[in-house]
């Protein structure tokens, strides 16, 4: 049985990767990472760690302009 915290968590990664990321709508950050949200390097991106809704928005910037058609898709999302 899921609990309410993690359907709530799913549905905040879901928006994130929906309507922020795919929809390009990054004024909607701060409505799902807070102010001490990190966003660690993985394999050099990006090159230094992002902080909150602002650090966030630089690294989707970034994609956008390297990667101007990406997109994210999620095949699974599991919670525990």
């Amino acid at each position: 049985m899921t609990s309410p915290t993690l359907e709530t968590n799913k549905a905040v990664v879901t928006r994130l990767l929906e309507e922020v990321f795919n929809g390009r709508n990054l004024d909607l950050l701060p409505e799902v990472l807070t102010q001490d949200f990190v966003l660690k390097p993985v394999a050099a991106f990006p090159p230094e760690e992002a902080h909150g809704p602002e650090g966030m928005r630089a690294v989707y910037e970034g994609f956008y302009k390297g990667i101007p058609d990406v997109k994210a898709e999620v095949l699974d999302m599991i919670a525990e």
